[in-house]
């Protein structure tokens, strides 16, 4: 049976980038004693430091820090792949949302820049940010696997495109509001469409007046829930059976069964 052992790590955005950094690391830590061996973590959407929407600039970093170190020397110690959440990226052009993603020997081996920023519920995360340009997948040693970050839950072509370019996994970190009930709704519905598994990694908490739902969820693709967090910090770990999956896939054909010829506006 081809099994995969996901660990989702939901952090609260309170205190420096020093203390979430060691929260997240404590938790991996603590993830591990528990379950001896784990294929991949992920982690919550800018759990480093959460910067107004509309002033990036004042928690981005380049390439290496803090950040991806402390990953790095955590994925080589344990022999796991890690998703760090993500961060506020400094590049020459500007700041980008960006999730970096580490090999079992701790190098990181890809990258998924947010493509769909939050100009909603009164931010303005593109005033500060540029968005994404490429939707990859990442061929790891277990399965295809991509990822999206937090608002790009809304869109569910973005899901579709990464099924159909043979994600078997979908990772979403995010830090999706509390007064939005709309969470596990979208996470489940993204797993059913498109017959993955799905790993929603949330934040928890309040921060500068803002409200976090949690429920960290580990969904297969029927929308079951293998795993939901509790609403405080903590690690869910789950196994995902594979060839559960693609059995399902042969039953209910809908990416086969598509019609793309319709699919025009006009």
């Amino acid at each position: 049976m081809s099994t995969v052992k996901v660990a989702a790590i939901q952090l609260s955005h309170r205190g420096s980038k020093d203390k979430n950094l060691k929260k997240a690391v404590d938790l991996i830590d603590q993830t591990m004693k528990n379950h001896k061996q784990v294929d991949i973590f992920c982690l919550p959407e800018l759990f480093y430091l959460l910067p107004p929407a509309e002033n990036t600039g004042s928690a981005a970093e380049s390439v290496p820090n803090a950040l991806t170190e402390a990953f790095s020397r955590k994925a080589k110690e344990y022999g796991v792949y890690i998703i760090g959440g993500s961060f506020y990226e400094k590049r020459v052009d500007g700041n980008y949302n960006t999730s970096l993603l580490f090999d079992r020997s701790g190098e990181i081996i890809g990258s998924y820049s947010k493509t769909h920023l939050l100009d909603a519920f009164g931010f303005r995360e593109s005033d500060s940010t540029i968005a994404g340009k490429d939707v990859p997948v990442f061929r790891l040693d277990f399965a295809v696997i991509g990822i999206t970050i937090c608002y790009d839950l809304r869109f569910p072509e973005i899901y579709r495109m990464l099924a159909l370019k043979g994600a078997d996994i979908i990772f979403a970190p995010s830090a999706f509001l509390s007064s939005v009930l709309h969470w596990e709704i979208l996470v489940k519905a993204a797993a059913v469409q498109n017959l993955v598994h799905v790993v929603g990694v949330n934040a928890i908490g309040e921060y500068k007046g803002i409200s976090f739902v949690g429920r960290s969820m580990i969904v297969d693709p029927r929308g079951i829930s293998l795993a939901t967090a509790p609403d405080r910090e903590c690690a869910i770990y789950a196994e995902i059976n594979l060839d559960d999956q693609e059995e399902l896939r042969r039953k209910i054909c809908v990416l086969e069964n598509r019609r793309p010829d319709l699919y025009k506006l006009t």
